[in-house]
């Protein structure tokens, strides 16, 4: 720690004991057997197919916890795109600016900024948050020459090469310090207006950003402290992504897919065998007071993380913009949740409102032009989810991350009135969507109502434990009027559910685990 007591030192998800979250009995559903899987894409609805309208804001029916949206860029915003997966960016977002430090000698740093942003994603899209550089520049200083020292060149550097926006994180890139274990060197924006920010050095661990982002987040008026005597600005738990360096657990160089070593659901388990470190669970406190706040709530309450409730256009058209269902945010979080209280995402027969995809980039992957449903009820639905790169952390039967069991990750209901529900009925899962353009929308789930005549429907994550880890997206909903054949004829009747029998061969497009 530095004598000047100035910087939180980093040498490198909020969660206490989360209660389970009871579904009501009718919408308890059985996992989605496999033996559903249809390949190729979904087939129409009938000709009166149409999408329901997302209920927003009411008093009856609230809905998602966060929007979002699939965007082809990687967060990092270095030219780095994925056409075929996409990268999950969230409406509850940090916005950074980097700046590569060049000393008075020429000298300059080399970060992995990509390596960087990937992991502080996977972590924070599991408490809702996108982490996006968007700004990243080069900065010479004839004032610094490396290593730099922790006091007055740290300072020059920072007061230096600033966002004009004041709720951007500054973030800035150096070779190393004098302190030459030195990962990572956060200012707090509370004690160093005009020269707040953070610093990472190229020998940073894969999680010190993310670390050292963590200490600038939750430096807020009073100061967000942890119970840990002698060092009350790192966590106590060395699996806590606010653990200090010296005694923290790193997640490996392997990601989501990659190995299974991703950072887990900010839950108090790990995720079938996907990685168990860098999570959230040692509640803080005000400095000095004694109530004590779990660290996802206070995440959220840091001015440096803006938010945006999109609810009105998202999940009303597959386009790619999502809504949310998030067991873990309803259960920890207010400030994080744009609808308070554990609640369902609501679909109805209404108007739908086309997204403006205003700073999104969808790439070539286009929409599903369906108009709204017109009829008078449904008995038929489709699902159309997404599976999200950084936020899910679903795992199939064996424990490995599994893009079917994220796409598939919620539970359904139908209703009449509103009032009465009843579980729906899986009765075919389209592996390849409803475009080969992308892999977001595959596993398209084709559900069945009770009611012949049904007016609603509700989603909601599937509960915590086994295969999920509580948050879902859907990206909208597509309902029309079938004659349902028997169970045991569904896959010979293929037509009249208006199955998709478009088994074209896909070449390049295969999941596999080292995608992402």
């Amino acid at each position: 720690m530095n004598s000047r007591y100035k910087k939180l030192i980093g040498w490198s998800l909020l969660v206490g004991v989360i209660a389970p979250f009871v579904m009501p009995e009718s919408a308890k559903a059985a996992q989605i057997s496999r033996s559903l899987d249809i390949p190729g894409l979904r087939g129409a609805l009938a000709p009166n197919e149409g999408y329901l309208s997302f209920r927003h804001f009411s008093p009856i029916f609230n809905g998602e916890e966060r929007t979002g949206w699939t965007d082809i860029r990687h967060p990092v915003l270095d030219g780095t795109v994925n056409t075929t997966l996409g990268y999950d960016w969230s409406d509850f977002r940090v916005n950074v600016r980097s700046t590569i430090v060049v000393d008075k000698n020429g000298v300059s740093a080399a970060p992995n900024a990509r390596r960087d942003f990937d992991f502080a994603n996977q972590i924070y899209a599991q408490i809702g948050i996108s982490v996006i550089q968007a700004e990243s520049v080069t900065t010479r200083y004839g004032n610094v020459d490396y290593p730099l020292n922790t006091g007055a060149e740290d300072d020059a550097v920072k007061s230096a090469s600033r966002s004009a926006n004041p709720r951007t994180v500054n973030n800035y890139y150096v070779r190393n310090y004098t302190n030459a274990g030195l990962r990572g060197l956060t200012s707090p924006p509370t004690r160093f207006p005009g020269m707040n920010g953070i610093g990472i050095a190229d020998g940073a661990a894969n999680d010190t950003f993310a670390h050292e982002l963590g200490h600038f987040l939750l430096d807020q008026p009073g100061v967000f402290t942890f119970n840990n005597p002698g060092d009350d600005i790192h966590s106590p738990n060395a699996n806590d992504l606010m653990a200090s360096g010296s005694t923290r657990n790193l997640p490996s160089n392997n990601q989501k897919g990659q190995g299974n070593t991703a950072p887990r659901d900010p839950g108090l388990r790990p995720i079938g065998n996907l990685g168990s470190v860098s999570h959230f669970d040692a509640p803080v406190q005000l400095r000095g007071m004694g109530n004590n706040i779990e660290q996802i709530e206070a995440l959220h309450r840091s001015p440096f993380v803006q938010r945006a409730d999109n609810g009105f256009t998202s999940g009303d058209r597959a386009d790619f913009d999502w809504v949310e269902d998030n067991i873990n945010l309803e259960l920890t979080t207010t400030t994080g949740d744009n609808h308070r209280g554990t609640d369902f995402m609501i679909w109805e027969i209404g108007n739908i409102a086309p997204s403006a995809h205003t700073g999104h980039n969808h790439g070539n992957w286009g929409e599903l032009a369906l108009g709204r449903y017109n009829g008078n009820g449904f008995n038929v639905v489709d699902i159309v989810s997404q599976v999200a790169r950084y936020a899910d952390m679903d795992v199939d039967n064996a424990g490995r991350w599994s893009p079917r069991e994220s796409a598939l990750d919620y539970l359904l209901d139908f209703s009449t009135d509103g009032t009465s529900w009843k579980a729906g009925k899986p009765i075919a899962v389209f592996r390849d969507g409803w475009t080969f353009a992308s892999k977001v929308d595959d596993w398209v789930a084709r559900w069945q109502s009770p009611f012949d005549n049904a007016k609603f429907v509700r989603i909601a994550a599937a509960p915590l434990g086994g295969n999920h880890d509580g948050n879902a997206q859907i990206d909208a909903i597509i309902a029309g009027r079938v004659e349902v054949p028997e169970p045991l004829t569904i896959l010979g009747s293929a037509t009249a559910l208006g199955f998709g029998v478009t088994f074209k061969r896909r070449l390049n497009k295969k999941f596999k685990n080292n995608e992402v």
